[in-house]
């Protein structure tokens, strides 16, 4: 209700139940009051909506990065099983073992895995030999962990284009 005794109309019902009702006379005199709380009321609006969008993207992008972390996790697994097969002409093995650093040697097989290491670091990644993960490529043939190891190159690089912003707007 507004110093003028005009009441706000906030929702449907509640258009529908004035329209009902006998129209009040208009007041002149009460227009700038109802001008300005209604400018009120779209401001705060407008307000409510930017923040849930704010809270939004963030947790978009959480959500990317995590899945980034999960593709680097899987990535790793793929790349310590892969140790076992490699010759002498070929990348240097990952012989980290289950640490943080055998995440980290993944920037050394370049594209796309560099670029998602260097957006979602190493932290909390932690590959575990307990990993269902690990324990669907251990013993898995060279041939196939070199198609596991292309196939989840795709995802990595869907998802960084994701992670990049369009060049006329801030990252997510």
């Amino acid at each position: 209700m507004t110093d003028s005794g005009l009441k706000p109309i906030l929702t449907l019902s509640g258009l529908e139940t004035a329209l009902t009702q006998e129209p009040l006379p208009f007041n002149p005199d009460s227009l700038a009051e109802v001008q300005t709380d209604f400018v009120k009321r779209v401001e705060d609006v407008k307000r409510k909506d930017h923040e849930i969008q704010e809270v939004r993207k963030r947790g978009e992008k959480a959500a990317l990065l995590e899945k980034g972390r999960q593709l680097l996790l899987e990535a790793t697994y793929i790349d310590i099983a892969m140790a076992r097969y490699t010759s002498l002409f070929e990348q240097p093995p990952n012989l980290a073992g289950f640490t943080e650093d055998a995440v980290k040697a993944l920037k050394r097989r370049g594209y796309p895995f560099a670029p998602l290491l260097r957006l979602v670091g190493t932290a909390n990644i932690t590959p575990t030999p307990s990993d269902p993960a690990w324990a669907r490529v251990q013993d898995a043939s060279r041939e196939s962990l070199l198609k596991k190891f292309e196939a989840i190159k795709k995802p990595i690089a869907d998802l960084l284009h994701k992670l990049k912003p369009p060049t006329s707007e801030k990252p997510l």
